[in-house]
């Protein structure tokens, strides 16, 4: 009778523990469900970071044959170095370590700086790489630094005081500095990009901002007549 008693109160722990593994497999998969739903009905979120995948590649420019490594995040293809095609409105720094780091281009010249086939990216565009590598959709209005994706973005070498980052998107931001009111400023510690979103009545433009141990990604707008900055294309 002890015998038939025990295996009793064994099955009974079995059934509960049976049902309660069910439970939580279709309390988990009720949660993806939730989760998948609204990423795709988000018109922010273009992708969740923790599936992105980052591919690189190269092209080559037919006006100057300098030869791009380019990135695949998301659904966007981005060149992955600075331009450094000698057009009208550019300049390179003399002091720069390695052209490597690109030229810095005038906001009116920038517009037209990219290929054929790729373009300056706006400031949504520039939203929607930074949610595929990591910032909240939240933060795509604020104008300040933000996140943590900065590190993904900046290169292993040359940024100063420890700011090296992990370039784990293999964008490669390298430190360049950028060019205000007629000088070269701050190279190992900060790197300036444009976007093609402005308002030239009051020569103002979008710009992003990655420096030294910041682990984000600073947004806010440059004077478009005394800021030369870095240009990223993407592809059209």
């Amino acid at each position: 009778m002890k015998y038939y008693y025990c295996m009793n109160i064994l099955f009974g722990f079995l059934v509960l523990f049976a049902f309660g593994c069910t439970e939580t497999s279709t309390k988990s998969d009720s949660s993806k469900k939730t989760v998948n739903s609204d990423i795709q009905s988000s018109k922010q979120v273009v992708a969740s970071p923790m599936t992105t995948s980052y591919q690189s590649d190269s092209i080559t420019d037919s006006r100057d044959r300098e030869t791009y490594g380019v990135v695949s995040i998301g659904n966007q293809t981005w060149m992955a170095e600075n331009l450094k095609y000698n057009s009208p409105g550019s300049r390179l720094n003399p002091n720069n370590p390695s052209t490597k780091y690109g030229r810095v281009y005038t906001w009116m010249a920038a517009q037209k700086a990219c290929p054929n086939g790729w373009h300056l990216p706006s400031d949504s565009e520039w939203n929607e790489l930074e949610i595929n590598l990591g910032m909240l959709n939240n933060d795509t209005g604020a104008t300040t630094w933000r996140g943590n994706h900065g590190v993904k973005m900046k290169s292993r070498s040359d940024w100063a005081e420890d700011g090296n980052g992990t370039n784990s998107s293999n964008f490669n931001v390298f430190p360049g500095g950028h060019y205000f009111e007629g000088k070269f400023n701050d190279i190992g510690y900060t790197s300036g990009y444009w976007s093609a979103t402005g308002n030239i009545d009051n020569n103002l433009a979008w710009v992003r901002f990655i420096a030294g141990p910041i682990k984000g990604v600073n947004r806010i707008e440059s004077d478009t007549e005394k800021s030369e900055l870095f240009c990223r294309c993407v592809k059209d």
